[in-house]
C-alpha cells in the first residue's frame, strides 16, 4: 500500500511525480493528495477514468506496491481532481443521478436530470414557483422529491415588483408559457407553487383563459401543488411582501401602510388585477388534481377563504387534497413537518399516478 512505503520510497515517489514543467511541487502536499486519492477515492477507478479520457497509461501494481516510474504527473491528477470537484458543485456528478443546471432567463432556471432509457416517453417537468425572497438553496430542498423520479425542474423566482406591478408578472408568465410551448411540448407538467408564487401562477392561468395559443400547455398540466397560498384579501398580500423585505416589525408596519396607500392610487392596475387573479384561481381553466399545504397560524392565508377556493375547485371537477397544521408558519411546512410533508406529497403524486413511471399514459 502507498501509505506504508518507507521514507526513501516516499522520496522516490515524490521525485517521480514531478510536474511536466520540470518543477517539483511541495512534497507534503503531493503526498497528502496521493494518500487521499488512494485511501478515499479508489485510485484504480480514478486512473482507469484518466486512461479512458486522456490516454495516460496507469501505473501497474506489483505485489501491492506502485511502480513509481509510470505514474501520471501530479499536474494531471490535480487537474482531474479539480474537474471532479467542479462537476460535483454544478450537479454534473452524483451518487444516484447526474444533473445539470441551465439558466433560461433572469428569473428562470432549468435543472435537468440524466435521461433514463429504461423509462419510455418524455420526462415530466416540474414548474417550481418560489416565494418572495426564496434563495436557490431554500428551493433546492424540494428538488429531491422530483429528481429521484427523473423529473426536470424549472424554477421561477418572482420578485417584489412582479407583485407590485402586475403587468410585470403578466410578462413573466407569458414568457414562461412561450418557453414551455417551444421547448417542452408533450411533456407532463406538475406545478408546485409557494406563497406569492401561487399568485404568479394565477397570472399564468389568466393567459390560459384568455388565449387559445397555449391550449397544449394547459393540457400538459397533470398536477398542482400549492404551499402557503396568499389569500384572503389585500392585507394578506401586503403582509407577505413586507415580511420578505424587512425583519423588523415596525419597519414592516410602515411598509404595509405605504403599500396600502400605493394600491389605493393604482387600484385600476393592481387591485383589479389581484381580484381577477383570485377569481381565476378559484375557477381555474386547468383541470388537474390539487394538493394544498397550509396552517391555521399563517397570517398571509385566511383558512376560511382558502376552503372556499378549494370547494370551488372541487365543484368544477378537480380532485382536491389538503394538509393542514394548527401551527407551522408561512412556507415553513417542510422545515417544521418534514416527514408529514414528504409522505403527503409522495402520496399525492403516487395516488394520482403522477410519478414518472405512470404519468406518460396520461398524454
Amino acid at each position: 500500500m502507498v501509505h506504508s512505503l518507507s521514507a526513501s520510497k516516499k522520496q522516490q515517489f515524490v521525485t517521480a511525480c514531478s510536474c511536466s514543467e520540470g518543477r517539483r511541487p511541495d512534497a507534503d502536499r503531493v503526498w497528502t493528495m496521493i494518500r487521499e486519492v488512494w485511501l478515499r477515492h479508489k485510485p484504480l477507478l480514478l486512473l482507469y477514468n484518466i486512461v479512458n479520457s486522456s490516454s495516460i497509461k496507469p501505473a501497474p501494481f506489483y505485489k501491492g506496491v506502485f511502480d513509481t516510474t509510470s505514474l501520471p504527473p501530479v499536474s494531471s491528477i490535480l487537474q482531474m481532481r479539480r474537474l471532479q470537484m467542479l462537476q460535483v458543485s454544478h450537479g454534473l456528478l452524483g451518487r444516484n443521478m447526474s444533473t445539470q443546471t441551465v439558466r433560461i432567463s433572469e428569473h428562470m432556471e432549468l435543472k435537468q436530470t440524466a435521461v433514463d432509457k429504461a423509462i419510455p416517453g418524455k420526462k415530466p417537468l416540474v414548474v417550481l414557483l418560489g416565494w418572495l425572497g426564496a434563495t436557490g438553496k431554500s428551493l433546492e430542498k424540494f428538488h429531491p422529491f422530483y429528481t429521484r423520479q427523473n423529473c426536470d425542474i424549472l424554477t421561477i423566482r418572482p420578485q417584489a415588483y412582479h407583485f407590485l406591478w402586475p403587468p410585470k408578472a403578466s410578462i413573466l408568465t407569458r414568457d414562461l408559457l412561450e418557453y414551455l410551448k417551444s421547448n417542452h411540448t408533450n411533456k407532463p407538467i406538475i406545478v408546485h407553487g409557494f406563497s406569492i408564487g401561487c399568485y404568479v401562477y394565477s397570472m399564468l392561468l389568466l393567459h390560459l383563459a384568455q388565449s387559445s395559443q397555449y391550449a397544449d400547455v394547459k393540457e400538459q398540466i397533470q398536477g398542482q401543488v400549492f404551499d402557503s397560498v396568499v389569500i384572503g384579501g389585500l392585507k394578506q398580500m401586503t403582509i407577505g411582501v413586507s415580511k420578505s423585505i424587512h425583519p423588523n416589525a415596525l419597519v414592516r408596519a410602515l411598509i404595509e401602510n405605504t403599500l396600502m396607500a400605493y394600491f389605493s392610487v393604482t387600484c385600476n392596475v393592481t387591485v383589479n388585477t389581484f381580484d381577477e387573479a383570485i377569481d381565476i384561481f378559484k375557477n381555474s381553466p386547468v383541470k388537474a388534481p390539487c394538493q394544498f399545504f397550509y396552517s391555521l397560524d399563517d397570517p398571509m392565508c385566511d383558512p376560511d377563504t382558502l376552503k372556499l377556493a378549494m370547494e370551488s375547485l372541487e365543484k368544477q371537477g378537480n380532485l382536491v387534497f389538503a394538509k393542514c397544521w394548527p401551527k407551522s408558519g408561512h412556507t415553513l411546512h417542510l422545515k417544521n413537518h418534514p416527514k408529514e410533508y414528504e409522505e403527503t406529497l409522495n402520496s399525492f403524486l403516487s395516488t394520482q399516478k403522477l410519478t414518472v413511471g405512470t404519468i406518460m399514459s396520461k398524454l
